[in-house]
């Protein structure tokens, strides 16, 4: 009897096996993945606006205690008392012109964009507090821009503005999904290690079983079909070993 061509593995039950479990569990892998993405990139979007939100709401508070002050008085107090987190900056501008600028240890420089001061340099004194997302050649934000409106006609117009770089905001998010591929390709590996070896054990019988049919077919009526387990494989070598048998009663 020829012996079988045991070289291409790729082609057993065992691989086949093995690989569609490694695709469906990479399929459900990636599936949970990309929707935790979305969840996360929608719930970031949420916080920043939230944040946003909250330094304007701060700075009318600030505005409020601090109504007796000239403008510039009041924008000065509302940079000293408000403190971006590291993924934003903040600015105040009078008249159109920048004036006061977030501390220097606030690492998001809005005055060092151009095109960004001079977009607020344009925002109108009555324009209401807005979100909005503005794009220029250095980067893309996430804005808000608050006027500050005093009784005085005469007094020069005031604005602050408070942007996050959605660049950065979006890195954070991006390093940890780039975590996740990593453990989740870990996990393949160990999977279908795991997977191979089992399989292996599973399918003992069955080699078992071919390299006895194949003794057998040379001449050696003799040979015996070793059954180790007791599961429904097991139960394939005793049925084989019970034909042998019977078998070799008969030609005797």
């Amino acid at each position: 009897m020829t012996e079988p061509d045991r070289r291409r593995w790729w082609r057993t039950v065992r691989a086949k096996v093995v690989a569609v479990t490694l695709a469906v569990t990479a399929l459900g892998l990636l599936g949970a993945g990309l929707t935790t993405y979305a969840i996360q990139r929608q719930d970031l979007d949420e916080s920043v606006d939230a944040e946003l939100t909250r330094a304007a709401q701060q700075f009318r508070r600030i505005a409020q205690a601090n109504a007796d002050l000239p403008v510039t008085g009041i924008l000065r107090q509302a940079m000293q008392q408000t403190l971006p987190d590291r993924t934003a900056g903040s600015i105040a501008l009078v008249d159109g012109a920048p004036a006061w600028y977030a501390p220097t240890t606030v690492p998001v420089r809005l005055e060092d964009d151009a095109q960004l001061v001079a977009l607020l340099g344009d925002v109108p004194a009555d324009d209401p507090v807005r979100l909005r997302t503005v794009t220029t050649d250095r980067a893309q934000y996430r804005l808000v821009t608050v006027p500050l409106v005093v009784d005085d006609p005469t007094a020069p117009s005031g604005l602050y503005a408070a942007a996050t770089v959605r660049a950065l905001e979006i890195g954070t998010l991006d390093r940890t999904w780039r975590t996740y591929l990593g453990v989740a390709l870990g996990a393949l590996a160990v999977t279908g290690l795991v997977a191979w070896w089992l399989l292996g054990r599973v399918l003992r019988p069955l080699r078992h079983l071919r390299d006895t049919a194949a003794q057998v077919d040379e001449g050696t009526l003799d040979a015996r079909v070793p059954v180790t387990s007791d599961d429904d494989v097991a139960e394939v070598g005793h049925t084989c070993g019970c034909r042998r048998s019977m078998a070799v009663g008969c030609a005797r």
